[in-house]
């Protein structure tokens, strides 16, 4: 078995019993905590000792190693837990996470637009070009009621060859049918 630091095996064994964690996610708390250990013996600090300032340029590491900021966020996760758990068992006095900020996330964009999404942005003033914004609001639109390949063969949609008024006309049809558009 491979070595790691006191605190945070007892830390992993607490995850597992107390907090019930599964597998997976245990694992993944042991791996992004032995980089941790790693990332600080390099720096000669043992895990007890490391200040916000160490932990700061370890998430700033896992930056440079190309982690998306999603990723280094479950790290940040990981380690805020495990120095909680320090802390609650009276081993730390002050919390060396407590004042990081977790890393800017892209927000996800919708599967759909909602009918007064839609009408949102085909209402916004576009200066460049309204008819590929108008084109985009289209195929999402039709793509958020399944209607690139449905039964009424309208197919999938392209800029070229593709009838705009007819799939417009359908898509409009297939609103008022739902009860959505009216």
């Amino acid at each position: 078995m491979e070595q790691i630091d006191d605190s945070i095996r007892e830390f992993l064994a607490y995850s597992s019993i107390e907090k019930g964690l599964s597998a997976n996610s245990l694992a993944a708390y042991r791996s992004d905590l032995k980089r941790l250990e790693e990332f600080l013996t390099a720096q000669k600090v043992d895990v007890l000792r490391a200040e916000a300032s160490q932990l700061q340029e370890f998430f700033k590491s896992l930056y440079e190693r190309g982690l998306t900021p999603r990723s280094v966020a479950r790290y940040q996760s990981s380690v805020r837990g495990l120095y909680r758990y320090l802390i609650e068992e009276d081993r730390l006095k002050r919390d060396p996470t407590a004042r990081l900020q977790p890393p800017a996330l892209w927000k996800r964009l919708p599967k759909y637009l909602t009918i007064d999404q839609v009408d949102k942005l085909l209402a916004a003033p576009d200066s460049t070009d309204n008819l590929a914004a108008t084109a985009v609001v289209i195929h999402t639109a039709l793509r958020s009621l399944r209607l690139r390949n449905d039964s009424e063969g309208l197919g999938p949609l392209h800029s070229k060859g593709c009838d705009w008024t007819a799939t417009c006309h359908s898509a409009l049809n297939r609103f008022r049918r739902l009860s959505l558009y009216a």
